[in-house]
């Protein structure tokens, strides 16, 4: 997990909103700035009170339509949670995720990426490694109570 992070520190907010073809305005810096800052996937409301913790009065609408804009140029991934709520990534380097059922947050997690090389898909029906498969990413998802 440290790696994802310090991957995403390596370029600035302002760098990745103006690569991606969006202004980096304040608030598009200050909501990506946050979003680096966590790996339990916030939603937009959740987003909104920690910015405003924060000192940074930026308005409910403004947060939404950002992370809305964010997420379509590719800058931010969005997640639908167990709970139906849409819920933000700044993590796009590939991880896996931890769903908590009793909150309904998301958390990254990684999972050991030697043992991800040896996974192989299984055809049920004759237990042996799925013909022609052509893997180009994994994706795990741990579902349980985080305390």
């Amino acid at each position: 997990m440290a790696k994802m992070m310090s991957q995403r520190a390596d370029k600035s907010a302002v760098h990745r909103i103006a690569r991606a073809g969006l202004r980096p305005t304040a608030a598009r810096v200050a909501i990506l700035e946050s979003l680096d800052a966590t790996c339990d996937h916030p939603t937009a409301d959740e987003l909104a009170a920690r910015l405003g913790a924060q000192g940074r009065r930026i308005g409910r609408a403004t947060v939404y339509q950002n992370l809305d804009k964010l997420a379509e140029a590719g800058v931010i991934t969005s997640l639908t949670s167990s709970d139906g709520l849409r819920r933000f990534d700044a993590t796009l380097e590939p991880h896996q995720h931890f769903v908590c059922t009793e909150s309904g947050r998301i958390y990254d997690v990684q999972v050991d990426p030697e043992l991800l090389k040896k996974l192989k898909p299984i055809d049920p029906a004759t237990g042996k490694p799925m013909k022609g498969a052509m893997v180009g990413e994994v994706r795990i998802q741990f579902v349980g109570a985080k305390r």
